[in-house]
Order: structure tokens, then C-alpha cells, then sequence
């Protein structure tokens, strides 16, 4: 499915807490996700209001970091758990942050702050918010070299034990 996205490919996912999607939120995801000109993987376990296309993968569960690791990887919409923030930095893929509870407004800041992605109030938006936000992060040339360069800090740092690093 990856491999076959001509144009690319947009991971959707808000972690393995929120599987149940109020419909007013899942409707507008929704009407964006099927006016995309990107191949779409959506770890979902509700139904959608709305009819998607063979663009469109509706997964119970996803493999996220396998998922991200992909070359053809160009947006991930995330609830920003930490371990998907991680994840995403790793592989430099920039994101769409909306954070839900706990730790996740702040680390939806941090991404932001450092230049990695832009937040959307997942509980207060428009759709027009939500295409816009997306369509600025899928052309948003900054924003990708900013998280690709984190990512290369992010790998040096793994590798390099005892360097003191500021990936975020």
C-alpha cells in the first residue's frame, strides 16, 4: 500500500487511549482525509461517517513505527504521546500535533516551539482549520528541514552515548 503512493502517504493515529472518536470530530477528519491527494493510513476501530476511497487504509492496529520509517512518509496527524513524538523526530516526519490528555498539550508546545509540526485543538477546530493546517504541513518546506535535521541530531544521539544533545 506505502510503496504504491505516487504522492505520499499521511498516518493517522491518537494512540491506543482514544480509539473512540466522538462522531462531530471523526466527521471532520473525515471530510478531509477524503478530499486528500495522499495515500492514508487511519488506525481506527470506529466506523467512519463518511465514504473514503482505495486511498484510504482503516486499520484496528498499526505497526507506527514501521509505518514512520517509511520512505514515502509525509505527515503524521498524532494525539503527541511522547513515544509517538519520539518516533516521529526519529524519522523525520512532521507532524500534525492534537493533543488529547496528560503529557500531550506540552509536548503538542514543544513540537511546535521547535519548529517540528503545528497543534490543532482537537476538541475546538473547523474543518477549514484542519484542511488548512494539513495543506501547510504537506508544502511547509521549514518545517521539514527542521524535523530532518532533528532527526539526524535525535539518530547522532543514540549512537553516541555520553553527548549532550537539545533535540527538544
Amino acid at each position: 500500500f506505502m510503496d504504491s503512493a505516487k504522492t505520499g502517504v499521511v498516518y493517522v493515529s491518537f494512540g491506543s487511549f482514544f480509539d473512540h472518536v466522538p462522531p462531530e470530530i471523526l466527521s471532520k477528519f473525515c471530510h478531509v482525509i477524503s478530499q486528500l491527494n495522499k495515500h492514508i493510513i487511519w488506525k481506527l476501530k470506529a466506523v467512519p461517517p463518511c465514504k473514503l476511497g482505495q486511498n484510504v487504509m482503516l486499520l484496528p492496529w498499526a505497526p507506527q513505527n514501521d509505518i514512520l520509517s517509511h520512505p514515502k512518509m509525509k505527515l503524521f496527524i498524532t494525539h503527541a504521546g511522547l513515544s509517538s513524538l519520539v518516533e516521529s523526530v526519529y524519522h523525520g516526519v512532521p507532524m500534525l500535533v492534537c493533543p488529547l490528555m496528560f503529557d500531550q498539550p506540552t509536548n503538542a508546545f514543544l513540537a511546535e516551539d521547535k519548529g517540528y509540526a503545528l497543534r490543532l485543538n482537537p476538541w475546538n477546530f473547523s474543518v477549514e482549520e484542519l484542511s488548512g493546517k494539513v495543506t501547510n504541513l504537506l508544502m511547509n518546506s521549514t518545517i521539514d528541514k527542521n524535523i530532518k535535521a532533528a532527526s539526524l541530531l535525535l539518530k547522532s544521539a543514540t549512537t553516541s552515548v555520553g553527548k549532550r544533545t537539545s533535540w527538544m
